[in-house]
């Protein structure tokens, strides 16, 4: 796991050593154990946010905008697919995710 705080170091370190430098001015703490699961495992906190706040079926007026509706939702390759087919040609070349 890494974040771009995590990167910046390592890319310093890394051009501290391209430098000659014996060994980074920063040493990598790893605390691998902080990422270890628990034995037994157990639950430290709920995840309210993969809750299903309304049934999948439950029909919402299209004109009642005051509604807000929390569902989870994936995207399969296929319906990337059918996305990337909707993005105008001039924007193509704006992002490699869809």
């Amino acid at each position: 796991m890494g974040d771009a705080a995590g990167l910046r170091q390592f890319m310093i370190a890394w051009a501290e050593m391209a430098r000659g430098a014996n060994q980074p001015s920063i040493q990598p703490v790893w605390n691998r154990e902080i990422l270890m699961a628990r034995d037994p495992p157990y639950i430290t906190c709920n995840h309210r946010e993969y809750e299903q706040i309304l049934s999948p079926n439950t029909y919402i007026k299209e004109e009642d905008t005051t509604i807000v509706v929390h569902q989870s939702f994936f995207f399969t390759p296929a319906h990337i697919a059918v996305i990337r087919c909707l993005v105008p040609i001039h924007l193509h070349h704006c992002t490699t995710l869809i």
